[in-house]
């Protein structure tokens, strides 16, 4: 909700990154979700990203 309406990139530890894989090794209490939807907790966790498709954003 805060990134829609841009509110998230306004935090200092907020920093856009641009890449073409994304490796989870953990993530403790956290939910991993992907365009919307939850992703199982199975860790590690590796997501592809298409050239120009998203923009990940991954706070301090």
């Amino acid at each position: 909700w805060m990134l829609i309406q841009g509110r998230i990139l306004n935090l200092k530890v907020v920093k856009p990154y641009r890449t073409k894989k994304v490796r989870v090794f953990r993530a403790r209490n956290a939910d991993a979700s992907l365009d919307g939807r939850l992703l199982p907790k199975y860790f590690p966790l590796e997501i592809g990203i298409w050239s120009d498709a998203i923009t990940i954003i991954i706070p301090d």
